[in-house]
């Protein structure tokens, strides 16, 4: 894995081996914990190039920031890697599974990559709780954070143009 950030590709075991100061009264069995798909995680150190467990930090789900009081071992195959580029996108969206649908779109993952304040984009009426049938053409304002709406991540700021039927 290049990258320090992904999310979890499926439902996965987890395994957390608690560090030696608390296991003077405790076994040393480590534990085992069921974490969603679309987790977001952080790789914890060094990039590992075996295919041994890598060791990770699961985010916070209100914060989005990772716990670092914990470190998990997870199976690099469980592992979605996430440019540095698409971490902001990814990380501002609230939902696991529609940021796991977002990395699994290649397409839509090359757009972000490529979009640039001032580019005309045609959104669709749901985005604004409208009609699905409408498409509204919107100029990229901004491309950015908003901490007033959320402390992580960037959000789009467009400019409504006008609506088009689809065909």
């Amino acid at each position: 894995m290049s990258t320090k950030y992904a999310i979890l590709a499926q439902t996965t075991r987890l395994q957390y081996t608690p560090p030696t100061c608390e296991l003077e009264n405790q076994t040393t069995d480590k534990q085992n914990f069921t974490v969603a798909a679309g987790t977001l995680i952080k790789v914890a150190g060094e990039q590992q190039t075996s295919l041994a467990a890598t060791q990770v930090y699961v985010y916070d789900t209100v914060l989005r920031e990772p716990n670092t009081t914990r470190i998990y071992e997870c199976a690099p195959e469980s592992l979605l890697p996430v440019s540095d580029n698409l971490w902001p996108f990814i990380v501002s969206i609230p939902e696991p599974n529609r940021r796991l649908q977002l990395l699994k779109d290649t397409d839509r993952c090359n757009w972000l990559n490529h979009i640039m304040p001032g580019d005309v984009i045609s959104v669709p009426g749901r985005s604004f709780d409208r009609d699905d049938i409408i498409r509204y053409d919107c100029i990229v304002c901004y491309i950015g954070p908003v901490p007033e709406i959320h402390p992580v991540g960037y959000f789009f700021g467009l400019e409504l143009m006008v609506s088009r039927l689809l065909t």
